[in-house]
Formats: structure tokens, sequence, C-alpha cells
């Protein structure tokens, strides 16, 4: 059996397989996935650098923001853009996934966004206070084995505009 398509939901995904993971990012270009265990960068559908949740002092996520028209219209927008003046014209929005080390190290990625044009607020907000969560609280990261109940509870917690 294919294995299942990932599934959007705001700035996250869910990504199939044996065992789910969420990311943010763009799953086919640069994201992030979080685990129990650690924060992955992948690119090119290959792991490039990880750093363990024991070593992380503090983890962010700056997130594109789009303020205008929902995501999706945003991107037919774009589509025309890139459609009259090329491609490059309306490339993807990149965001950047922080962690800093106990022992200072930072590590700065950079992600592609899924919507050419950003994410609306809530979802920033929302990858936000999932990061800030994750690091005040670090017993919280085990929820990261099961990404569905992570993004409901993510969607009760954050109250709509």
């Amino acid at each position: 059996m294919p294995a299942a398509p990932p599934r959007r939901h705001g700035a996250f995904t869910v990504i199939s397989g044996p065992v789910p993971v969420l990311a943010v990012g763009e799953v086919l270009g640069r994201h992030v996935v979080l685990t129990p265990a650690s924060l992955t960068l992948f690119s090119g559908g290959r792991p490039r650098d990880t750093v363990a949740w024991l070593e992380v002092a503090e983890a962010s996520a700056r997130l594109p923001r789009v303020r205008l028209v929902p995501p999706r219209v945003a991107d037919a927008l774009a589509g025309l853009v890139a459609a009259y003046l090329g491609p490059g014209a309306a490339s993807s929005m990149t965001g950047e996934v922080r962690a800093r080390t106990h022992d200072g190290m930072a590590r700065e990625w950079q992600i592609d966004g899924h919507h050419a044009a950003g994410y609306r607020s809530e979802d920033v907000l929302r990858a936000a206070r999932l990061f800030a969560h994750l690091t005040a609280a670090p017993q919280s990261r085990r929820l990261l084995g099961d990404p569905d109940e992570v993004l409901a509870l993510l969607a009760r917690a954050t109250p709509a505009r």
C-alpha cells in the first residue's frame, strides 16, 4: 500500500509513515521534523542537521504572515504573478526555526513555506506557542509522538481572532 500523502494543518504538516511525525515547513523542500527526541532539518528529502531536545535550551519558529487575504487566495495570486513575470517572481516564502542549546550553540535553519505568501496569523501564533511550550515544559515533548493530538491541543488552546 502506498504511503499516505502528507496532511497540512496551518503551518504544520503530519507526515504519515510507520511512525507519523510533525513537520513545520514545506515537506517537499526545507522543513524541520519535530519528534519526542529531536528537531531535524530536512532538505532535498534528506536529514541535514539534528539537535536532541535534551540539548535544547530554547526553540522558536519565525514564519511569514499573510495579512490581507487567506493563504490559498494569495497562492492563486502568486501563481498569476509567476505566469506573467516568470516562476522566480512568486517563489515560496521562507521562515526560520531556531534552536539554542544549553552550551550556547545556536542553530538557525531556513525553511520553505508551503504557502507562497505566508500563513494566517492564527497559524503563526500556534507555531510560536508550540515552540514556546516545548521549550518551557520539556515533559510535553513526548506528545510529539502523536502529531494529530498535538494539532488538536493547539487548535483548542489558541483562541480564534
